[in-house]
């Protein structure tokens, strides 16, 4: 085995590239979307040749970050898709995957891959017409599609290098073209004037050349050191106008025109009596080059071989703030430690920053480290709560992972921030709540779990995910009888009667409905009556488990208020939704009783009508605002619930206790150890304890989140889990009608947390 040299993610998380240091590219992707199930994918041999630097192409996908239009109201105004054309495009201008390598010898390496024919076109070509030889290089990605290649050989005499490339497909194979770009010489020479000391103490030599990310090909970031002495050279791409002689000119105007050329300009140039280590450089794109101090300051940080770290400011390069190691990682202030077996820190050989900068992480050794850089009230950058709230609406509409920015917000600030952010989402169009409801709502999940008392609140968004699934399913296999224009559908017919309808029997509102209407359009044509209601049985019996565990801990409310579902119980949606959901239900029971949900009672009792008819009462309280603790028979009937029913187990509602973000909410600094749990972890699992109503029924039986079945008690294989909230399913897919499968496929990259799937043996 060759050691490896360049390990980089794709922008979907879902391929890996890894380079060794003989030339052998491997791309890896992850098996039925598990993370802990990897295979090569496709290999590509470049025998002999060193990669200095290597990019996946850029997708043409860029949704900019402006602080500066965090008072506009409508997400389509506050986050606008940037015009960023692909690197590569195919039929229909849809991007392909694909990668981009430079070696050690200026030669352009182009992989292709085309995921439907399983296929990989691969082309080299050289940067310059003859050989060159580098010792540093970055890659950067034009918004026109173009990729710009930043060149050294790590001479301080030798020109810094900048190429234009770009990639084409020509009947089936890749064709790479290469021009030379505009190009410079370190301001740092003319400083030393090329010349060593005596002792060669002060012997430089390019040490890193990046631009400040892929995405910002016009800013060049050029280090230069020597021992016990770093620079860092900031230079900025600009269009030069130089005047071009009427004589050269087309036209013969009898003036001057200007002629635009790219030049590199220097900025400024930060110095350190030290070896520079790493550059950590912003990920997030931004849509100004203005740096706003009452919001969002994006920045670069450097660390160096003495330990010192340095966090400058994006856009004026000014340091912003300037430690050492040790002083951050504070181990002789963390308890139960020996310090004999803790070595030193001396320094971060490699420094990177979060996806929204509000974190460092950096590796000295074998251990790693997470600085948290941005912060409220105190810190290198403060964060105002506005600018939070702007960055976690961002944060949804991109789909991106907000774990970074939780190591910024203080629990205190949590319930505000929901609030703000519930204001926000209402003040959407309808099209966009039903695009960002559940991405908003996995948002909140993890907000409300960084809160010592917020799990109860976290658990109730965990069933607000459930419900509005399994209701998107069952409401939309609704068809009309006749398709007219003018006409509600189904669906918004339903909502008006269980709007308007204020009877809590059951019965009485559907001699109200055209039963006719809520007829499934598969059962119409196909007339699988048995096949495709049936299958639906596990999402009805989840439906009605829901109401009942509602309905049987609202007596909790005279005593404890903060107990599971207590948000939900004045939730006017949820209401309304479960009870259309429990008439949708009669009705397809009428046709075939086998998707009718099963209860164990001690007397025969018609249960839906039970839930319909209290939901109904929960509803008119919701609407008039008024307290239910105070409707003695209301009150009398939920605590008669569990005496005739046997109400199950309601992890199956609440998922599993998740424990997940317990790290946020603890004191910093924090040090863990591989395979050792922390004390924390297990103290918040028994504070965490359930409360329920009595004859709930507690069991050890495994619960698919998915299917909504039982997967038994014993360990099972071919179960996955959930990284993020330990959530159990089926791996294979075990669904037979299109309906189910549908839904399958719906959950198979990730749960329905947005957690990641890892195989487990349970």
């Amino acid at each position: 085995m060759n050691p490896i040299s360049h390990i980089v993610w794709d922008p979907s998380g879902s391929k890996l590239l890894i380079v060794d240091c003989e030339g052998m590219f491997e791309v890896w992707h992850m098996e039925a979307h598990l993370v802990n199930k990897w295979s090569v994918l496709y290999k590509r041999f470049v025998k002999g040749e060193e990669v200095l630097a290597l990019a996946w192409i850029h997708n043409g996908l860029q949704i900019p970050f402006n602080p500066d239009k965090r008072e506009c109201i409508l997400f389509g105004e506050k986050f606008p898709r940037a015009k960023f054309s692909p690197t590569m495009a195919h039929f229909g201008s849809k991007s392909l995957d694909g990668w981009v390598a430079v070696t050690a010898t200026g030669l352009i390496c182009v992989g292709l891959i085309f995921d439907r024919e399983k296929q990989l076109i691969t082309a080299e070509e050289n940067l310059a017409p003859f050989h060159l030889r580098l010792s540093e290089a970055d890659i950067s990605f034009a918004s026109s599609g173009e990729i710009l290649v930043a060149t050294s050989d790590g001479l301080m005499s030798s020109t810094i290098q900048c190429f234009t490339v770009r990639i084409s497909l020509q009947q089936g194979q890749c064709a790479v073209q290469c021009e030379a770009s505009a190009s410079l010489y370190m301001k740092s020479q003319m400083d030393y004037n090329g010349t060593n000391n005596d002792d060669g103490s002060q012997a430089l030599h390019i040490t890193n050349l990046s631009f400040m990310n892929h995405e910002s090909s016009d800013t060049l970031l050029v280090a230069c050191g020597g021992q016990g002495y770093s620079c860092i050279e900031v230079w900025q791409l600009v269009d030069q106008a130089l005047s071009l002689h009427r004589m050269f000119q087309k036209q013969q105007t009898g003036q001057e025109v200007a002629y635009k050329t790219p030049r590199w300009v220097h900025t400024t140039t930060i110095t350190h009596n030290s070896i520079l280590t790493g550059i950590a450089k912003p990920i997030i794109p931004l849509a100004r080059s203005s740096a706003d101090p009452l919001g969002f300051v994006s920045y670069f940080a450097a660390a160096y071989k003495d330990g010192s770290i340095k966090v400058m400011n994006r856009y004026s390069y000014q340091v912003i703030f300037a430690c050492n190691l040790d002083s951050l990682v504070g181990v002789h202030h963390i308890p139960n430690l020996d310090m004999e077996k803790v070595s030193r820190v001396p320094y971060l050989s490699t420094v990177v920053q979060t996806w929204t900068g509000s974190g460092l992480v950096g590796i000295s050794g074998s251990r790693a480290f997470v600085f948290q850089v941005v912060n409220t009230r105190d810190g290198p950058i403060q964060l105002m709560p506005g600018a939070l709230v702007h960055l976690l609406e961002y944060i949804v509409n991109t789909g991106n992972d907000w774990w970074d920015v939780l190591l910024i917000i203080s629990p205190g600030m949590i319930d505000r921030i929901c609030r703000r952010l519930s204001e926000d989402f209402q003040k959407q169009p309808i099209s966009m709540q039903e695009l960002m409801r559940v991405r908003l709502i996995r948002l909140k999940i993890g907000l409300y779990s960084c809160v010592p008392g917020g799990h109860q609140k976290a658990a109730d968004c965990h069933a607000k995910l459930s419900l509005y699934a399994i209701s998107s399913v069952l409401k939309g296999m609704l068809r009309p009888k006749v398709v007219a224009a003018t006409d509600k559908s189904p669906s918004e017919k339903l909502s008006n009667i269980c709007t308007t309808h204020l009877d809590t029997d059951l019965d009485s509102v559907l001699a109200n409905l055209d039963t006719d209407e809520f007829i499934m359009e598969v059962i119409k044509k196909e007339k699988c009556t048995e096949t495709t209601l049936q299958s639906l049985q596990p999402f009805t019996q989840w439906v009605t488990d829901f109401a009942l565990h509602l309905l049987s801990a609202i007596p909790l409310y005279r005593t404890y208020s903060g107990f599971r579902g207590a948000s939900l119980l004045k939730d006017e949606l949820i209401l309304t939704t479960l009870r259309e959901l429990v008439i949708i239900i009669r009705i397809w029971g009428l046709i075939n009783p086998a998707c009718l949900p099963h209860f164990s009672s001690t007397s025969h009792v018609d249960v839906l009508a039970i839930i319909y008819k209290l939901l109904t009462r929960v509803w008119l309280y919701c609407q008039d605002g008024g307290s239910l603790e105070y409707d003695e028979g209301l009150m009398d009937e939920c605590c008669e619930l569990p005496n005739k029913l046997s109400v199950p187990n309601m992890k199956q509602s609440y998922g599993e206790e998740n424990c997940s973000y317990a790290i946020f909410g603890q004191d910093f600094p924090q040090m863990f150890s591989l395979g050792v749990e922390p004390d924390f972890l297990s103290e918040t699992k028994r504070e965490r304890c359930m409360y329920m109503p009595d004859g709930i029924v507690e069991t050890t039986q495994k619960h698919d989140a998915i299917r909504h079945i039982h997967l038994g008690s014993r360990s099972l294989n071919g179960v996955r889990e959930c990284c993020r909230c330990g959530a159990l399913s089926l791996a294979n897919m075990t669904a037979k009608t299109t309906t189910m499968k549908s839904w399958e496929q719906r959950f198979v990259k990730t749960c329905m947390c947005g957690g990641l799937w890892k195989l487990c043996n349970t």
